[in-house]
C-alpha cells in the first residue's frame, strides 16, 4: 500500500474514515426524524407536554387508567342490573357495597 511507509498518515486516514462514517450514520438516522418533528409541530407540543406534566408517557398512562376505571364502574353497574340476584362482584372499587 502507498501509506505503509507513512504510519502517521495511515492512522490519520483510518481515524478520519471511522469518524466520517459515524457522522454519516448519525445524519442518516436522525435528520429525517428531526425534520418530521419540526415540520409537523410535534417537537413543540411534546416539549410543552413534558414541561407541564413532567413526562408525556406518565400523562398517557394516567388517562388510560382513568378510562379503565370509568369503564369498570359502568360494567359493574350493568352486571348488578342484569344479574338480578342482588350481589355484585367485588373489585375493590366500592360499587355495590353497603
Amino acid at each position: 500500500m502507498i501509506l505503509s511507509s507513512q504510519q502517521d498518515a495511515a492512522f490519520a486516514f483510518a481515524s478520519l474514515a471511522v469518524v466520517f462514517s459515524s457522522y454519516i450514520t448519525l445524519v442518516v438516522l436522525f435528520v429525517p426524524k428531526m425534520r418530521r418533528l419540526i415540520t409537523r409541530g410535534e417537537w413543540q407540543s411534546e416539549q410543552q407536554d413534558t414541561m407541564k406534566t413532567g413526562s408525556s408517557t406518565n400523562n398517557n398512562e394516567e388517562e388510560k387508567s382513568r378510562l379503565l376505571e370509568k369503564e369498570n364502574r359502568e360494567l359493574e353497574k350493568i352486571i348488578a342490573e342484569v344479574g338480578g340476584w342482588g350481589e355484585t362482584p367485588k373489585c375493590g372499587s366500592g360499587v355495590g357495597t353497603p
